[in-house]
């Protein structure tokens, strides 16, 4: 039965009939979700490896609760448009999956529930170690936070880094990467571009990923930006216009046709040797480091992404002005890093069975093993567990300085 059939007043009085939450017995999973077994969650996940590490635990889950999650798969290139289509259809979708970019048109559209309303209106099912302090307040509210309310958990965030190729580089006589972009392009590029090899790849399809990766990648270190203070224009200033035409004379130490390459087409390049460096999202490192998807496995290390006239500023998001008091961003002061969160679809399709997906990430102790499995962690519990400061996935340890 699909979640969207069950009306909201129908799902809460099931859940308080039970009798699973009587005060005398401790909160469980298996319990608060016991009204809900058999039925099916429509879930988005994203084609990255962070994802398939949730999808690896989810077995666990359905097990316990006895609830279906049904994942939808898409690559980020088509995630909103699927989705709008979807909402604005009416369609099947339980929980959104949503770009920092994006929140706004989602709660604008009153198309997700505000997490306070969900954790009052049916505070039975909701687990008392839930704790909204515990996420890092950045995060929480930058990526959940629209008008001065949380909409939903912070999930997917990563920043952005240097990805290189060790053994092309040493090949070339280089004992580690470049520190500026200028020194990218006039001492590495000529050395490394040749015999079919480039010594750098900047994703830049012409879509979101043009402006938010491959634009933004040269405003900030020249110091340009997208808006000026009066959130304006601010292309035209001379600092973006010189980083912007840097991005250009760049461009002759990168594969052809690269203004049609997305993230897939750019961490492939490097995976398979073609490219020797690449400035892309932490969630790719498991992809550019396993031998199953990478022929560069153990050339490949990291490094902070280069400083440019006006310091070291890696790639930031920009969102708009209705941001929650404290995690303001725009084109001129940008927050840290990108990201997704999960945010419960709105009435009539919501039940209290929507907020059982908080199990996901539920337990302390199972932050870190998902961390360690590829999803980026959001709890400042996980930099107190043994190990957890090790591990490359933590929102703090994982971003350059």
């Amino acid at each position: 039965m699909k979640t969207r059939n069950l009306l909201c007043t129908a799902a809460v009085a099931s859940a308080l009939a039970t009798g699973a939450f009587a005060e005398k017995h401790e909160w469980s999973l298996k319990e608060a979700a016991a009204p809900y077994a058999g039925t099916t969650v429509d879930v988005v996940f994203l084609l990255r490896p962070g994802y398939e590490a949730v999808e690896a635990m989810l077995p666990a889950f359905e097990e316990e609760t006895g609830i279906k999650v049904n994942i939808i798969k898409h690559p980020y290139e088509n995630a909103l448009g699927e989705q709008v289509r979807d909402f604005v259809a009416g369609g099947d979708l339980d929980i959104a999956l949503i770009d920092l970019v994006w929140i706004g048109n989602f709660a604008e559209n009153d198309w997700i529930v505000p997490v306070d309303k969900i954790m009052a209106d049916y505070p039975d099912i909701i687990d008392p170690d839930l704790d909204m302090d515990d996420f890092f307040p950045l995060v929480l509210n930058a990526f959940g936070g629209w008008n001065d309310t949380i909409y939903g958990l912070p999930f997917d965030n990563y920043s952005g880094l240097m990805f290189y190729n060790r053994c092309m580089l040493e090949d070339a006589g280089f004992d580690g990467p470049p520190e500026t972009w200028a020194e990218l392009k006039d001492t590495y590029g000529p050395a490394l571009t040749k015999d079919g090899k480039y010594a750098f790849a900047l994703q830049s399809k012409r879509n979101e990923t043009q402006s938010a990766d491959s634009f933004a990648r040269v405003l900030w270190p020249f110091g340009g930006s997208f808006l000026d203070e009066n959130f304006k224009s601010n292309l035209n200033s001379p600092e973006s216009q010189a980083g912007l035409k840097f991005r250009q004379d760049l461009m002759q130490y990168m594969p052809d046709g690269i203004v049609a390459y997305d993230h897939a087409e750019t961490v492939n390049a490097f995976a398979q040797g073609d490219v020797a460096m690449i400035t892309e999202w932490s969630a790719f490192y498991s992809s550019v480091v396993s031998p199953d998807t990478s022929a560069v496995a153990d050339c490949v290390e990291i490094a902070p992404e280069p400083k440019g006239p006006a310091g070291r500023r890696p790639i930031r998001r920009m969102t708009t002005k209705k941001r929650q008091p404290g995690s303001l961003s725009s084109g001129r002061h940008p927050r840290p890093m990108p990201g997704n969160t999960w945010s419960v679809a709105a009435c009539p399709r919501v039940s209290p069975l929507m907020q059982t997906r908080k199990s996901w990430q539920r337990p302390i102790s199972s932050c870190l093993r998902w961390s360690k499995a590829g999803r980026t962690a959001c709890r400042s519990s996980v930099r107190a567990l043994p190990n957890g400061l090790k591990s490359p996935r933590s929102c703090r340890s994982g971003a350059p300085k």
